[in-house]
């Protein structure tokens, strides 16, 4: 969720001084987010959110009080925010902290995975469980993480009161 994700929106409302300031989520700061990603690049998007976020996703609604969040309740179709599907991600950040991002909308065939050719090692430890006739393996590898497409995500910041 760094700034190399190319787009941020931030909440607005009221200052995140409440409860958990999530509070402050307001359908149009998602919608922002949707708008902020560039034309194809929408295709596949969903959305990322830890599930304390998601608690207050659920309940916002438009301009028009129709609820954004759509759970096809006993289908399986899953549910969708505004149209595009959302996944709940444990290591999503659930601080509310000024200007901390804590969202993101993009498809991950943007950000790429690597490891490294060459850089793996591996350890023997045939001494440690040698009573229980076993042998500890330990492998290191170095892997990279990048954005590869420019403005392939848009990351929700929250408020900077």
């Amino acid at each position: 969720l760094s700034s190399s994700c190319g787009n941020s929106v931030w909440c607005g409302g009221a200052s995140n001084s409440g409860s958990d300031g999530f509070e402050h989520i307001a359908a149009s700061d998602l919608s922002k987010m949707i708008a902020a990603l560039p034309g194809q690049r929408k295709i596949g998007a969903q959305f990322f959110m830890s599930g304390d976020v998601l608690h207050y996703v659920r309940s916002l609604k438009d301009k028009d009080e129709r609820p954004i969040f759509i759970d096809p309740l006993g289908f399986s179709v899953p549910g969708k925010i505004f149209g595009y599907p959302y996944q709940e991600v444990v290591k999503m950040p659930t601080t509310s902290a000024v200007t901390t991002p804590f969202m993101a909308f993009g498809n991950l065939q943007y950000f790429a995975v690597g490891r490294r050719l060459g850089t793996a090692s591996l350890m023997v430890n045939p001494y440690d469980q040698w009573k229980h006739n076993r042998t500890l393996f330990k492998i290191y590898q170095r892997w990279a993480l990048k954005m590869a497409m420019p403005l392939g995500f848009v990351r929700l910041l929250t408020s900077t009161t």
